[in-house]
């Protein structure tokens, strides 16, 4: 059986994806009227938002960029099995980077750090940077540190 996805239900409701959209996020500007059809076609379809798709207009991504200098070595492993389960806790994902040498660490600041989109922030476990390294991460601001929905968890 195929997904039913949010084009399905904007077919059999007779409105635009942004009207099932807004309708199924309790967004203002969508009747009462319209609001429980795009419902009632969501609920007879078994309709579920797909969580990946629900992000992309979201200001929050729930996406988390941890870098560590080893994966497999026993301390880290521990370390981002404890982040990733306060993330999940708050409903955030993790997504893992490995810096561990000086070239990783390179392409990590002048490569993968500016071009960073959808995370929400970003931990630096134990990575130790040269001062130049330290600098540039600086000057990216927000990109560096806690998601704020999680400061309240984490802190």
């Amino acid at each position: 059986m195929n997904r039913i996805t949010i084009r399905d239900v904007a077919r059999e409701a007779g409105v635009s994806v942004a009207t099932v959209s807004r309708a199924l996020r309790n967004l203002p500007s969508v009747a009462p009227a319209t609001r429980q059809r795009v419902a009632d076609v969501a609920e007879r379809l078994e309709y579920v938002p797909d969580p990946y798709a629900s992000r992309l207009g979201s200001a929050v991504a729930h996406t988390v960029l941890v870098a560590v200098p080893l994966a497999g070595q026993w301390y880290y492993a521990q370390v981002v099995t404890g982040i990733e389960a306060v993330l999940s806790d708050a409903g955030f994902t993790m997504t893992l980077t490995v810096v561990g040498d000086a070239t990783q660490r390179e392409h990590f600041v002048s490569d993968v750090l500016p071009g960073l989109r959808r995370v929400d922030g970003t931990i630096l476990v134990d990575v130790e940077f040269e001062r130049a390294q330290t600098e540039a991460i600086a000057s990216l601001g927000s990109l560096i540190g806690w998601a704020p929905s999680l400061r309240s968890t984490i802190a």
